[in-house]
């Protein structure tokens, strides 16, 4: 057992398992920790949104579909139909519809670790499941009975089968990316705008001659589009409730949409609750996550000319793709002033790639896991306290 654990860093980061050791072991350490957490908060009572949930997916079917023809549910059907069948193996404490939201979420980390691998390498891989797991996104909806750990899985799902089509244009690959995508959308309307990032950069490509199979994916997205169709007059309803008669307060009410703040938070709200941290520390933290995404796309060099900037990684397509697939769903909501960061769900787990292609990526340059670990273990000292906050009478 012993010779088991030594030799397990060595078959997952390969040559650089000496390297890469401590950083492991951390991530072990604080992904048990926050593994209790998540027991600690399976028994929690349900707040107001998950009420609303268990209001559409807790009576008959009848009620259950009746609830959206009758617009008194604003989501999509599919998550609570999922939950529904949970409900009737499984009764419908607290504890058990936390477990199914949990099941999502380890699933999303497997999927997180297959992203990384596909788009840059295993140790990216590795590093991206770590952080995932201890994220603020995943503490919280790991146990929600709401639909945001299962949009987190889509999300990944939907971006790496697009990824691999975009770069082989196999046809199983647009398959099931477009089976991810019918799930995103009939589960949260957020994925809408991943799926629109999906197509922009889509349709960049093929401006420059580069997107493979077009006819294949422009069919694709019609055939996507159509299924959707029937869903749409709801949509369109729900948009128009809430934001066309200016019943939007609620949404305003979570963060400072639409001014600097909040679009710098961006950056690192995927990771801990900002909001419950000093106005200092989320500079900090901010800063340091800045310093590694730079450092992730440029290298300076001191050469006998002078100092030089390099690009630091080849090929750079998977970093614009993941970059493009956070920004411009970010843009949007930032555009139409929606400041909850539930609405992140689709896209933060791809800002863990990229933060984690970033880590690799220092760590290899500097030979230091220093920097890596200091991250992760700020995160999820500030999850943890955060938690305390919440859960502690004191």
């Amino acid at each position: 057992m012993h010779i088991m654990l030594r030799q397990w860093p060595k078959r997952i980061f390969g040559s650089d398992a000496k390297l890469w050791q401590p950083y492991l072991w951390v991530g072990v350490a604080a992904a048990f920790v926050t593994l209790v957490v998540r027991w600690w908060q399976l028994d929690d009572p349900y707040w107001t949104d998950e009420v609303v949930t268990m209001r559409t997916a807790g009576g008959s079917w009848e009620q259950f579909f009746r609830s959206f023809f009758a617009r008194s549910d604003v989501s999509p059907p599919l998550f609570h139909g999922l939950l529904k069948l949970w409900l009737g193996l499984f009764g419908t404490s607290p504890a058990a519809t936390a477990v199914f939201s949990l099941l999502w979420c380890v699933l999303a980390v497997v999927a997180a670790y297959r992203v990384g691998t596909v788009l840059f390498n295993r140790t990216v891989g590795v590093v991206a499941a770590l952080i995932f797991w201890n994220t603020y996104l995943a503490i919280r909806f790991s146990t929600e009975t709401r639909m945001y750990a299962f949009v987190m899985l889509i999300s990944l799902w939907s971006a790496v089968c697009c990824y691999q089509y975009l770069m082989s244009g196999r046809r199983d690959h647009l398959f099931w990316y477009l089976a991810a995508s019918v799930l995103g959308l009939y589960t949260h309307y957020q994925f809408l705008l991943l799926v629109f990032a999906q197509v922009t950069i889509a349709a960049l490509l093929q401006l420059h001659g580069r997107l493979p199979r077009p006819k294949a994916w422009w069919l694709g997205q019609g055939a996507l589009a159509a299924v959707f169709l029937p869903w749409l007059p709801v949509m369109l309803w729900w948009v128009g409730e809430h934001y066309l008669i200016g019943r939007d307060a609620w949404i305003e009410a979570a963060f400072p949409a639409g001014t600097w703040h909040f679009y710098f938070s961006v950056f690192h709200i995927f990771l801990y609750p900002t909001w419950m941290a000093t106005w200092w520390t989320n500079q900090i933290v901010g800063w340091y996550i800045v310093a590694f995404l730079l450092a992730l796309v440029v290298r300076v060099e001191r050469r006998p000319g002078g100092w030089i900037f390099a690009r630091a990684l080849s090929p750079v397509f998977p970093v614009v793709y993941l970059l493009a697939s956070i920004g411009i769903p970010a843009l949007l909501l930032w555009r139409f002033n929606i400041g909850v960061f539930r609405y992140y769900a689709a896209t933060g787990p791809l800002f863990v790639i990229v933060l984690a292609a970033a880590v690799v990526t220092v760590t290899r340059r500097y030979r230091t896991v220093l920097p890596a670990v200091l991250l992760l273990v700020a995160v999820v000292a500030l999850n943890l306290l955060a938690v305390a906050e919440w859960r502690l009478p004191f």
